[in-house]
């Protein structure tokens, strides 16, 4: 059994989903012209990449259970709130100096408002907020209910009706409670994990033929299901959250297996596992690199949908990526830094 330490093929994993969610950006922001939600190639990168990323989060989550509430706290606070912090502060500061420059009032009207984002949970980067939210929320239901599949139930029931809680953690929060299941029965999973990789394949193949990119989170609410100040059930759009549902842990258990299956030590692999153990960090340098300069500077309008779609994105996320791995390594030089703008504590 695999407890509690790195495995290399969900380091390759991460490295490929970080890849895949680089280039959905790409083709989300590099032509103006394009429509993104009716891309194949970006709804089906949608169908999966962000539930895949709180399936790894929850199948290592086991470890955080032997700190005390202090420690844990502190711990994920700074691994994931922090950065938020302090990219939403240097975001500003740019942003403000750039309009005394060009002399916006609109913007300097508003004043310090605009850090509202650093706690706007709909804000970039709103992802580590959720991840930061499920952790607290999955550490204390097992703390306080002990048996695992109780906690799972009743907390993602709460989610669902919490007022408090933002559609992004009603939709994404069962997958971290997949990750952590999955950790809690992995001798199961890699005992048939070919069968269940066939299986979830399949059912994801035959989900993306009716899977629509309007049917994604961005598009379709995922409003809470009980109003408890009027005391009513919500369920609009519910056949299609329980289909978005679906469809993600299809992908994710599809590609969490193949990976599980075919992962070999060579130069690719090496590759997607460096890229995969900085997911966070690309993550946020690509995002806000995309915010700060690349939808100003990057336009491929001039271009063939599928020329965009396949060669000209794709390459621009390898190098964006590559890019942003010599920035972090740069940065990781320095401890400070380091902790600051991507959340690395480093043991002492």
């Amino acid at each position: 059994m695999i407890k509690n330490q790195r495995i290399e093929f969900i380091d390759a994993l991460k490295g490929f989903a970080i890849l895949l969610a680089v280039w959905g950006h790409s083709l989300q922001c590099c032509s103006s012209t394009i429509r993104f939600f009716d891309n194949p190639v970006f709804v089906g990168i949608y169908s999966f990449h962000m539930p895949i990323f709180f399936v790894v989060s929850g199948f290592f989550f086991s470890s955080s259970l032997k700190l005390g509430v202090k420690d844990f706290l502190v711990k994920k606070f700074v691994q994931l709130i922090l950065p938020c912090i302090v990219w939403q502060i240097i975001y500003y500061i740019a942003v403000f100096i750039e309009a005394l420059a060009t002399h916006n009032e609109a913007f300097l009207s508003g004043g310090l408002m605009h850090l509202w984002g650093i706690i706007n949970p709909y804000c970039f980067p709103w992802f580590l907020r959720e991840i930061f939210v499920s952790y607290v929320l999955a550490y204390f239901a097992l703390k306080l209910l002990k048996k695992y599949h109780i906690a799972a139930i009743l907390s993602i029931l709460i989610v669902c009706i919490a007022p408090f809680l933002t559609e992004f953690q009603r939709f994404l929060f069962p997958f971290f409670w997949v990750g952590i299941l999955l950790n809690n029965k992995q001798q199961i999973f890699f005992k048939h994990v070919k069968i269940i990789s066939i299986v979830t394949g399949l059912l994801w193949a035959v989900s993306l033929l009716f899977w629509n990119g309007h049917y994604t989170i961005y598009e379709t609410d995922f409003q809470k299901l009980f109003d408890i100040r009027h005391l009513n059930f919500d369920f609009t759009n519910i056949g299609i959250i329980t289909f978005r549902f679906f469809i993600g842990l299809f992908g994710s258990m599809f590609w969490f297996g193949i990976f599980a299956i075919i992962y070999r030590k060579n130069r690719l692999y090496n590759i997607l596992g460096k890229i995969g153990k900085r997911t966070l960090a690309i993550y946020l340098l690509s995002g806000y690199m995309f915010r700060f300069c690349i939808e100003s500077i990057i336009d491929f309008s001039g271009f063939n949908q599928w020329i965009y779609t396949l060669i000209l994105t794709p390459l621009f996320s390898i190098i964006l990526t590559a890019v942003c791995m010599l920035i972090i390594g740069a940065v990781q030089k320095n401890s400070k830094l380091d902790l600051l703008l991507f959340g690395n504590q480093r043991k002492k």
